[in-house]
């Protein structure tokens, strides 16, 4: 498994934190209930390879939706990737998001 630099992981995470900020107004971030949120690398299968990737990982616990969820920059498009965490398995939503639907694709 390739290991990212904790410098590139807080540097991509932040990009993703602040992009989510600015596009979506905080009343509706506050609605998520979101109780945790950290930066972390995960390793996922694109397109029949494993790529290790920076994440914001969020655990949630709003209407549709209670777990974690993480939000991935697919550095290799410029487009995010968004994954849910529930009962101990992960599963892809949604993935080529450009950074101003974020806040709605996560709604």
């Amino acid at each position: 498994m390739k290991t990212l630099d904790r410098e590139h992981v807080r540097s991509v995470v932040n990009t993703i934190f602040s992009q989510l900020l600015h596009t979506t107004p905080i009343d509706v971030i506050k609605s998520w209930g979101i109780s945790k949120m950290y930066a972390t690398q995960i390793v996922k299968n694109v397109n029949g390879e494993d790529f290790t990737m920076a994440a914001l990982v969020m655990q949630v616990n709003g209407f549709q939706f209670q777990g974690k969820v993480y939000i991935v920059l697919d550095e290799g498009s410029d487009y995010y990737r968004i994954y849910g965490e529930k009962d101990g398995t992960t599963k892809e939503y949604h993935h080529d998001i450009a950074f101003y639907e974020l806040g709605d694709v996560l709604e």
